[in-house]
């Protein structure tokens, strides 16, 4: 039976981590706001939190990128550097890149899972 990614990801022990309240957030975006740019509006900011099966990393900074398609892009290049950089010391391990917008709202997920299977005839049992 498959299951969607959002299943697996409800499945997984991922800890959970808390906002600033929400004046503190309205203070934060009406200072970002009150960059706006020449030009126009400025970018909306998107946040990449990351978790590695073991650790989960809060992005707090962010990145101004154009839309979600973007944000996606970034979220997907993401996935191999984290699965380069921790490299499974079992047999299956999981990475995810939650991204957040500026009102702290999970926007998108995108995972990454690598699973290593010795074939039966070159098993040692």
């Amino acid at each position: 039976m498959t299951s969607t990614l959002s299943e697996a990801i409800q499945r997984l022990e991922i800890p959970s981590f808390s906002l600033p309240p929400a004046e503190c957030r309205t203070n934060r975006l009406l200072l970002e706001l009150s960059d706006i740019r020449p030009w126009g509006m400025p970018l909306p900011r998107y946040f990449f939190d990351t978790y590695d099966g073991h650790r989960f990393i809060a992005d707090s900074e962010g990145i101004e990128l154009k839309d979600i398609e973007m944000a996606k892009a970034e979220a997907q290049s993401a996935l191999p550097d984290l699965a380069r950089d921790a490299l499974p010391a079992g047999d299956q391990k999981t990475f995810i890149v939650s991204v957040r917008d500026e009102a702290g709202q999970v926007v998108l997920r995108a995972a990454l899972s690598l699973i290593v299977e010795i074939t039966p005839e070159n098993s040692s049992n």
